[in-house]
C-alpha cells in the first residue's frame, strides 16, 4: 500500500497549500541535503513536500569501514548518495542496513550494491522475508501500473482545470499539480528501473556491527510501523536512527501495530541518545516529538479499548475516539499536516486499532492495483 499513502499526501498537499515545488521543466525533481549529525555520521535528508517521498539515508563511518542505513526511493538520488559517500570517506562500505521493507527505504539497494559490491545487506528476518515475497514481484510493470492508476485522477482533474475537490485551479495550485504530475511521470520511469536486492544477513532481536573501534547496535524493539522495524544506536555518538518508527511531521500508520508502536517509542525514549534521525524529516536534537507520537498512540489505544464492544465497525469506533488535542498539537494549523493527520491517524491508525481489537489484523503487503 506504500504508494497509495504517498498519493494521499499528494492530493492533500495539492488541496492544502504546500510550499510550491519544482515545475515540470525541472530536469530531475528529487533532491536531498547532506547533514553532519556527529563525528563520522552523516544523514541524507530528503527535500520536504514531494509527491513521492524517499526515506532518509544515514552514513556511519568507523575506523575501518562504513555502515549505510536505508537506500532511498529514487535510483538517481541513490547514485548521487553513493557519490557523496565517496566524497565523505575513502573507507569501504561494509554493511548496508534496511530499517524496514517499505519501497521508499529499499529501492536504492541495487544501486548501492553496484557501487559497493563487497557490502553485505542486513535486515530483520521479517523484513528480509517481505522483501522477497512482496517487494521483489512488485518492481517493474506492477509498480508502474499502480503509480499510473494513482496519477490518473490528478491528471484528469488538472486537464479539466479543476482540483480533485472540483474547485477551479488558481495559478499556484495549477503549478503544484503540474509539479506533482511531473514527479509522478519520473516515478513511473523509475518503477521500471528498479532492480531487486535483498538481505544477506538477518537478525531477530539484536546484532552488533563493528566498524573498528565504533560499535553500532542494531535492535528490534517490537512491532511498530512494521513487524520488522530495526532501530540503530551508535552509543559513542549518542545517535539513534529510527526508520519509520518516527516520521516528521506526521506518522505513517497504514499497516502498523498501534499498541506495540507506543511501547517501542517508549523504549527509544529511554535510550541514551541526544540525536535522533527519523525515517523522514529533519534531524532531531531532543525527544519532544517522539514523546508526542508515543502519547498519541497510547491515547488511541486507551480510548479504543474503553469504547470497544464486539460487533463494532471501524467507523463506530472512530466516533468514540477524540484526537482533537493531538491534531492541534501536531498540525498546529498547517493545512497539509492536518489533512494527512486525518488520513494517517484518524482513518488508518484507528482502523488498525479496530483490527487489533476485532482480532482481524490484515497482513502487510505491497499494493495490488
Amino acid at each position: 500500500m506504500r504508494l497509495r499513502w504517498l498519493f494521499a499526501f499528494t492530493l492533500a498537499c495539492a488541496e492544502g497549500g504546500c510550499v510550491p515545488l519544482a515545475t515540470a521543466a525541472t530536469p530531475y525533481p528529487f533532491s536531498f541535503d547532506t547533514v553532519k549529525v556527529a563525528e563520522g555520521i552523516y544523514a541524507f535528508i530528503e527535500a520536504p513536500g514531494k509527491a513521492i517521498v524517499s526515506g532518509n539515508t544515514t552514513v556511519v563511518i568507523g575506523d575501518d569501514g562504513v555502515l549505510v542505513v536505508d537506500t532511498g526511493h529514487h535510483p538517481e538520488l541513490s547514485r548521487r548518495m553513493t557519490e557523496e559517500i565517496r566524497k565523505l570517506t575513502a573507507k569501504p562500505v561494509k554493511y548496508i542496513l534496511n530499517t524496514h521493507w517499505h519501497n521508499d527505504h529499499v529501492s536504492g539497494n541495487s544501486i548501492f550494491a553496484e557501487a559497493f559490491p563487497d557490502a553485505r545487506f542486513i535486515a530483520h528476518a521479517f523484513t528480509a522475508e517481505v522483501l522477497d515475497t512482496q517487494v521483489r514481484p512488485y518492481y517493474g510493470e506492477p509498480c508502474a501500473k499502480f503509480l499510473g492508476s494513482q496519477l490518473k485522477p490528478l491528471r484528469e482533474a488538472y486537464d479539466k482545470g479543476v482540483g480533485v475537490d472540483g474547485k477551479p485551479l488558481d495559478e499556484p495550485r495549477r503549478e503544484r499539480y503540474a509539479s506533482f504530475l511531473a514527479q509522478g511521470e519520473v516515478g513511473m520511469v523509475e518503477c521500471r528501473a528498479f532492480r531487486y536486492r535483498g538481505a544477506d544477513l538477518t537478525f531477530n532481536d539484536r546484532m552488533t556491527v563493528r566498524l573498528g573501534k565504533r560499535d553500532v547496535e542494531v535492535l528490534w524493539l517490537g512491532r511498530a510501523n512494521t513487524a520488522g522495524d530495526a532501530v540503530i544506536h551508535v552509543p559513542d555518538a549518542k545517535v539513534v536512527i529510527t526508520g519509520d518508527i518516527l516520521v516528521h511531521p506526521f506518522p505513517f500508520a497504514v499497516q502498523s501495530y498501534i499498541t506495540e508502536w507506543a511501547a517501542v517509542l517508549r523504549k527509544v525514549e529511554a535510550m541514551s541518545a541526544a540525536i535522533i534521525i527519523p525515517g523522514h524529516g529533519p534531524v532531531m536534537h531532543d525527544k519532544k516529538y517522539l514523546v508526542d507520537i508515543a502519547e498519541l498512540m497510547e491515547s488511541i489505544m486507551k480510548q479504543a479499548r474503553a469504547a470497544w464492544q464486539p460487533g463494532m465497525t471501524a467507523e463506530d469506533l472512530r466516533k468514540k475516539i477524540d484526537l482533537e488535542p493531538f491534531r492541534q498539537r501536531i498540525a498546529a494549523g498547517n493545512a497539509f499536516i492536518d489533512a494527512n493527520f486525518n488520513a494517517m491517524i484518524k482513518t488508518s491508525a484507528v482502523n488498525r486499532a479496530w483490527e487489533e481489537l476485532a482480532g482481524a489484523m490484515k497482513p502487510e503487503e505491497m499494493p495490488k492495483g
